[in-house]
């Protein structure tokens, strides 16, 4: 009912939970990098970057759309043990 009121849902910190406990369903969710590189050959230099920036090789990483504000779509590349973000990449991978 709050969101119908217009308080974000991400503005209630009741709904927030440590990203260590989320981990197992954020590597769920996420895809290798190498299915990154197949749905979008035209941006392979962008996605190459990202992994450079990384500091890991393809078969390392997974990766997940992230949702910005005003309707940025960029993509998170994670390390495909952890989650733990790496590097970013201006793509929209959804």
């Amino acid at each position: 009912m709050q969101a119908l009121d217009g308080v974000p849902v991400a503005a209630r910190p009741e709904l927030w939970q440590p990203y260590a406990a989320g981990r197992q369903a954020i590597l769920a969710a996420a895809r290798p990098v190498a299915d990154l590189e197949g749905r979008f050959p035209k941006d392979a230099a962008l996605i190459h970057e990202g992994v450079a920036q990384s500091g890991r090789v393809v078969a390392d990483l997974k990766y997940l759309p992230i949702q910005g504000r005003k309707g940025v779509v960029w993509t998170v590349l994670l390390d495909a043990r952890t989650a733990a973000p790496l590097a970013f990449v201006a793509l929209d991978s959804f």
